[in-house]
Parts: C-alpha cells; structure tokens; sequence
C-alpha cells in the first residue's frame, strides 16, 4: 500500500517541505492528503497492541504521567484503559511550540482580515481553506469552530505542514499508527488550532457522544501555554468509563453534554492538571472532560488537538485527510 501513487505523492511533498520548500507547495499538501483516502480502501488493521503489564507512572494528580522519550504504544493503550489518559510531558519541544503558537496568531490573523475568508482558496500558506463540496463542507462546522477561538488545522496549510512533521520527526504518528493498526486519517472537522480565551465556556463531554463509541480513535491534544492555573485547561475524570454517559441533562448547555450534577454523580475522581507549555495528553472519544475556565485566569490558553482514525473506519460526514 506504501507505493500507491497518491501516498507516494504525499511522501514526496513532505520530503520537499522537510528539505525548505514554502509556498504553493503547502495547499498541495493538504489537497494530497485528502485524495489519498481513495488509496487506504481495504487496509486491514493489524493485531491490537497489548497493554504495558508494568505499573504505570503516575503524576501528582494520580494520572499516568510521563516524559516524551518515555511514551510507546503499549503505554499509552495501558494508560487509556485504565485511566482514560495518558499526560506525556514535553511532547513538543520549546522551538516547536514557540513555532506553533506563533503560526497560530499568523493564520487567525490572516483568516480575520478576510470578508468571506471560506468562498475559495486564498493562495496564502497560513490561510487557505480545504475546499470540499456539499454536505461535508457544513459538517466542517467552522462557525463553531471560530465563535469558539479555534480555527480548523487543515485550513492552515503551513501550520497542518508544521504540526505533521513535527509528530512525524517525534515518533507520535508511529504511536498513533500502532495504537490504530493501520495507517490513519485524521478528521479535517476534529483537528483544531485554539485561542482559548479565559471567558470560554465549559461543558462536560465525551467526544464518543457525537464520534460513536464503538469506532477506534486517537486525540493527540497538546497544549502551546501554561495552563490550567493562569489560563484555561482541562478538567478530566480519572477514570476509564466504557460507556456514553447521560448527555443533555443536569444543566446540560447542550443535548451532547453531560451536566456537572451527572458527573458528580459518577462518584469518580475529578483532576485538573497543571501542563506546561509543549505537554500533551493522549485519549480516546470515551474521556470524558470539560475546559478548565476560572473568572481567576489572565491568560489565554493555545492548544492544538488532532484527532486520528483508522483507515477508512471514520465517522460519517467527516472529512478525512490521510496522516
């Protein structure tokens, strides 16, 4: 499957990028990606990676809590099943993630000046929207996505570029790929770049809610700022929970949420961990978690999450871009 023309063509713009080259070259990329889906039609997923049999680390908030140079597929399965997460401190470097936050700035800058910013491509590397016909075009969701201080990666060439390789070069997407069994999409509508502002609003949720429960998923969530003191971060339920807990009651703001009163109910143990600039945390659609919002924070959060899929197995109306 590795020589399939349209993956070739993939590897081949990344080695380009790797090598310098900017430009029209990054809108290409991700137009590639999403043509290459054709090509994973009838991958079939290998065995599932057996969980660490070790204890796991654990942090101060009594999650699985480790260095980068630590994490390994096994690991992180074992930390997700028994946990729900895995914390991997330092997942992206400090040269990255000052990268990173500034490209953030750069492309919702670029995507403010514009008007009608999605009507069609803008020949501009921090903004271009990834141009898709009805109905995927609204399931993207972007004014969503924006009225909450987010702007969706794959419309951000340079940034997608700059996040892609870097989890290439980290041995991230390797994780992720054996986590999944095959090589992985990654969901155009899940793959966010954020700008939490300190006035954000909160809502406990499973992403299974909306994703399905029962599909194979990977979030790799990485925050760009110190936060969840100063500025916004996550609140997170300790704990594996197999099933969709009850949404759209007890306070609810939305029929996909679940209210505090219900999860105070659960009787499980409820973190908020402190994560430094460059930390990330690895999950599943069954964790369930809120933004970590306090009228006490000064600062805005920058984060990037970016959900991956296996193969072709992702949910419907979503539009996928080979990873």
């Amino acid at each position: 499957m590795g020589s399939h023309p349209l993956l070739k063509r993939i590897d081949e713009l990344e080695q380009r990028w790797r090598a310098g080259e900017r430009g029209e070259i990054e809108p290409d990329l991700v137009a590639a990606r999403y043509l290459a889906v054709a090509a994973l039609e009838g991958a079939q997923r290998a065995s599932q990676i057996a969980p660490a049999s070790d204890p796991l680390p654990l942090g101060p908030d009594g999650l699985p809590d480790i260095a980068a140079a630590q994490l390994s597929p096994s690991l992180a399965r074992a930390a997700v099943e028994q946990y729900g997460c895995l914390i991997v401190r330092g997942l992206v470097d400090a040269e990255a993630t000052t990268s990173l936050r500034s490209g953030i700035d750069e492309a919702m800058t670029d995507w403010r000046r514009r008007k009608t910013p999605y009507r069609c491509p803008t020949g501009s590397p921090w903004f271009s929207p990834l141009m898709v016909e009805e109905p995927a075009r609204s399931a993207l969701g972007r004014p969503w996505v924006t009225e909450g201080g987010g702007l969706l990666t794959a419309d951000s060439p340079r940034v997608m570029a700059m996040v892609l390789e870097h989890y290439r070069a980290s041995g991230v997407r390797d994780v992720v790929t054996s986590l999944l069994g095959v090589r992985p999409v990654i969901s155009a509508n899940k793959c966010t770049l954020r700008k939490i502002p300190v006035d954000s609003p909160t809502d406990w949720h499973q992403d299974g809610a909306f994703l399905g429960a029962n599909l194979p998923a990977v979030n790799v969530w990485v925050t760009l700022t110190d936060c969840g003191r100063d500025a916004p971060g996550m609140d997170i339920v300790a704990a594996r929970i197999d099933d969709i807990v009850e949404t759209g009651t007890d306070g609810a703001h939305f029929d996909w949420a679940v209210g505090h009163a219900r999860v105070e109910q659960l009787g499980l143990p409820i973190v908020r961990p402190k994560l430094f600039a460059g930390d990330g945390v690895i999950f599943d659609q069954m964790l369930l978690h809120r933004t970590a919002a306090e009228p006490s924070m000064t600062n805005a959060r920058y984060a990037i999450e970016t959900w991956s899929f296996a193969g072709t197995d992702y949910p419907a109306h979503h539009v996928p871009l080979v990873w």
